[in-house]
């Protein structure tokens, strides 16, 4: 997951946290997220995506995903705002924003 990430990195929810580096996105994000989906959190799906804005080395994405428990359950469903962009020849999310927990 983490190579598809650029840094910095933005995440807007309830607060803005920027991952400045690799590492500590690795180191932080995780556990962050564990505490956001809570403990019935199984999987989460994208349920769908399209593309606002686009250029050669940025597009806006507007996308909504649902988050599951073990038995297929949906236990909430956010839609989002993603921005990615092409560093070095590679594409990656380098901002998003929800209203997610």
């Amino acid at each position: 997951m983490f190579e598809v990430m650029h840094v910095p990195h933005r995440i807007s929810g309830k607060s803005v946290v920027i991952y400045n580096t690799k590492a500590e996105l690795e180191r932080e994000y995780l556990n962050d997220f564990a505490s956001r989906a809570g403990e019935t959190w199984h999987h989460t799906e994208m349920d769908w995506v399209q593309a606002l804005h686009s250029s050669e080395d940025k597009v806006h994405l507007y996308l909504q995903w649902t988050r599951y428990d073990e038995d297929g359950s949906a236990l909430a469903t956010y839609p989002a705002l993603w921005i990615m962009t092409k560093i070095h020849g590679n594409w990656g999310a380098q901002c998003r924003s929800s209203f997610a927990p």
